[in-house]
This record gives structure tokens, sequence and C-alpha cells, in this order.
């Protein structure tokens, strides 16, 4: 017998090895270096209103890589740019607020960002990304803790610091003191009465963390986490907290200034807008990752206090690959298959899916089947495109799954937009791939990925093409 319902043993196996590969390889795990996954670790410094300047960028390397070449035949080659120089490049100087620069200069090295507030006793700081930017003509070698890196002429290099670690420039340290500030210490307990997503930040934006809890940032980088009766740590310093739950709900808000030494209750909650499953609708997250290479190895409890710290009704998470051969949360599924998870109860109710995925025609999410599938993926790493979708996803179907599309585009889109828009300038072609033994007839595709040079949308986390497939689902219609 489990004796934690949450975490069965194979699950649990696979998150350590999962932790391995972070600790080893960092953000990417060991995936195959495919453009989607080299743009892990520089997304966390990409603004989401600069990804189409970021894509034209690499664009503009790639087509200085391969002069003359047609652009519908670079895409095989779109991770080569050097994407750490993409970002400097699209950064045009400015720096997001939770990161920090080190610009070697002709006047010499300049320290830029923060400064971060750090409380006594050296507690509540998260990593820092920190982009060096080697404005000489000559290399420099760069030591952040113990881990060596040669900067070309004109280079550039994305790494994260904390500001306890060491960096040195070519032998010299760096002082980091100009990046920091200290704080006397003070608490917050945070009661809503249900569980909730909240933030704690300074004026600046730096957010402040129960310990334990992973650091995440939503899509407007605000600092957040999932919960209820949670203390953490803080700085006696003007905090901004806020809790909301879901687009059912409002955000409540507290503004205060801790003492120091002191604990402080702040009791929060968020009113509600409206109730859509008294009216017979019930709100959903079919394509949930729960690892999926990236910063952090999460556990079941996290998804669970995602879903309901969000209210969500039904949440779906997938088992899938990234760019390789390994299925993440392949045992999660094997263990929990056909049941509904754990922390499921009369108002939430969670599953394992999987993810059907082809490196050129994209993918498609299963929720609410039977059994584990025997492929869950076509074209990655060097494996042929065969079988086709229609044969993976019919399996799937014959185990009860709904199917329905993954984000299939990456652009907002107009009604007289043409494929151009859709696909980019670098669209994932079938001309553009490895011979395969399996001939090319056998797949018939209803829209075309044509390519133009003009206006360049960023590529979807598809690889910039999801072409339909003959026997590819439509949308599911909402569920009423």
């Amino acid at each position: 017998m489990c004796a934690d319902p949450m975490l069965p043993g194979t699950v649990e196996g696979a998150l350590r090895e999962y932790r391995d590969l972070l600790g080893e390889h960092g953000i990417t795990w060991g995936e195959p270096e495919i453009a989607y996954v080299k743009l892990f670790a520089r997304r966390r410094m990409l603004p989401a209103e600069l990804k189409d300047r970021f894509w034209r960028k690499v664009l503009e390397r790639l087509i200085a890589m391969h002069p003359g070449e047609p652009l519908d035949r670079l895409s095989p080659h779109l991770s080569a740019p050097d994407y750490d120089e993409a970002l400097r490049d699209t950064l045009r100087g400015d720096l997001p607020a939770h990161a920090a620069a080190l610009r070697l200069t002709p006047e010499g090295p300049v320290l830029e960002g923060g400064p971060w507030v750090v409380l006594e006793g050296g507690h509540g700081l998260e990593p820092i990304p920190f982009l060096v930017d080697n404005r000489w003509e000559a290399p420099a070698t760069i030591t952040v803790d113990g881990t060596v890196h040669e900067i070309s002429g004109r280079g550039a290099w994305l790494t994260e610091i904390t500001l306890a670690g060491e960096i040195t420039l070519d032998g010299r340290p760096l002082d980091l003191a100009p990046l920091r500030t200290t704080a006397p210490r003070s608490s917050l307990t945070l009661r809503a009465g249900s569980p909730c997503r909240w933030s704690v930040t300074l004026p600046s934006g730096q957010g402040w963390f129960p310990r334990g809890l992973p650091y995440r940032h939503d899509f407007h980088g605000r600092p957040y986490f999932h919960g209820d009766d949670l203390t953490l740590d803080v700085p006696a310093l003007p905090l901004t907290v806020t809790a909301a739950r879901g687009m059912e709900y409002g955000e409540a808000r507290a503004e205060l200034t801790p003492s120091p030494g002191v604990d402080h209750t702040v009791r929060l909650t968020p009113h509600r807008l409206y109730d859509a499953a008294a009216r017979g609708w019930f709100g959903g997250d079919l394509h949930v990752h729960l690892n999926w290479a990236g910063d952090h190895v999460a556990a079941p409890r996290e998804a669970a206090a995602a879903q309901h710290g969000e209210d969500l009704h039904v949440l779906n998470l997938l088992a899938g690959n990234v760019s390789g051969p390994r299925v993440y949360d392949r045992e999660a599924l094997t263990a929990w298959a056909g049941r509904d998870l754990p922390w499921s109860d009369a108002t939430h109710v969670a599953r394992m899916g999987a993810e059907y995925r082809n490196d050129l025609l994209g993918h498609a999410y299963a929720f609410g089947f039977t059994g584990v599938p025997a492929l869950f993926h076509t074209g990655f790493d060097g494996d042929d495109d065969w079988p086709p979708n229609a044969t993976g996803l019919a399996a799937l179907r014959e185990m009860g799954a709904l199917l329905g599309y993954s984000h299939p585009f990456g652009a907002e889109l107009r009604d007289d937009d043409g494929p151009g828009v859709l696909f980019g300038p670098l669209a994932r072609v079938c001309a553009a791939r490895r011979s395969s033994p399996t001939p090319r007839s056998a797949w018939s595709t209803a829209s075309t990925c044509s390519p133009t040079p003009t206006s360049p949308p960023p590529p979807s986390s598809t690889g910039g093409c999801s072409a339909r497939a003959t026997g590819w689902p439509s949308p599911p219609a909402p569920t009423r």
C-alpha cells in the first residue's frame, strides 16, 4: 500500500530521474535542442510582446549563415543561430525588471539591474536571469559559481545567478553589492478560506514565496503561488498582496508595511463574479503538462494545488514527449489510467491524459480514455513520420478518448489572413526533411505551409506548422 496516494512509487522514481536530468543538463533536461527547446532558457527574459522581434533576429542570423538559400529550406537549421546573441539584440539594451546584466563596455564592466531586496540572513531571493553582453572585440571568460564560460568578441551569454554567489571576469572577482540591498525580516500568514492564487510583491515587482514552493511567474511576469493558510518570510517594507481564483472570481488586494520580527495575518477572499456551473457550464484545461523539461520538476501535489487554487472544474495532465523519444509522466498515466486523480472531488475532476505528437504536423490532446497508448509520437529525433497521425488518433478513440487540437497556431489571425501568417516564413515542409522509406503519398494534408519573407511571426510551439492530416479530429465543441 502506498503511504502517499498522490505519489505512487513509480511516479516518485520518475520524478527523481527528472531531477537528475535537470541537474545534469539544465532547463532542457537533455532533450535534442531544436528551436523551441532552445527557446526554453530565453523565455524567462524575453517579454511576450518582443517574441516577434526575437524570431526576426534569429531569422536574420540564419539567412546570414545560409546566403542565397530559399527560406523554405532553412527550417531544419532554425536552431543553429546563437539565441543568446539574438536575445541581446532583441532587448536593445533594455532589461526586464526581474533580470540583471553585465555589459563589457570599452570603459570597463558595468552591472545593470536591481537592486534586489535580501532578508537579513540571506533568505528570500530567487535566481536572477543574468545576461552577459560582451561589447569587446576580444573574447572574455566568465565564471559563475564555478561554471566557466568563454564569450566570443561581440557575443552574449544568458545564465542565472544568485546574489550570494561568486562571479569572476577573466579571473577577477566582480562585486555584486550594487545589485542587492538588505531589509529586516517579517512574515505573513495568508488566509482566504479556500485555495487561491496569491502574489506578494514589492513596488519593484520582486516577489516573495513560501519556503518549499516553486518560483512561478505568470504570462505578464507577476510572481504567484497557490494554496491557503500559508506562511512566508517577507521584508519589513511596503508590500502588495493579491488573491485571485480563476476566471469566475475577481481579485482581492491589500497593501501593508509589516513590522520587523512580527507575523501578520492577511485575510483576503476574492469575490465571485459568476457561477458557470450553476448555469450548466464547466471550465476545463485539457492541455496541461506536469513535467515537460523546464526549470522545475513538478509533483502531482502541485497540480492539485493549482487546480483547486484556480477552481478549475476539469484538468487533463498530459503524458508526452518534448523533442526526443522520452515520454514524460508516462508513469503517472500508467498508475492512474482511466481513473480520477486523488485530489478530484464533487466539483473538480482531474485525469491523466496523453499528447499525440508529430514533429511536422503538430499535436493533439487525448482526454478521458482507458488504458495506456502504445504510440505517443512520430517524426522526432530522426524517427520516421510513420504511421500517419490518423492511425495513432484512431487508437486513442478506441480507448474512449476525447481528442482536440493543441494550440495549432501561434499567431493572432484575421479572417482574411493567408497561410503565410499562419505558418510563418520557415514552414515545416516535407521537402525540407530527410528522406524516409515511407512514401510521402501516404500523407494527405488539408493545408500547405506557404512561406512568406515578410513580417514573420514567431513559430508556434508545434514548430511553426500544424497542418491537418486525414483523420485529424475537429476541435471539440464546448461541453455543456
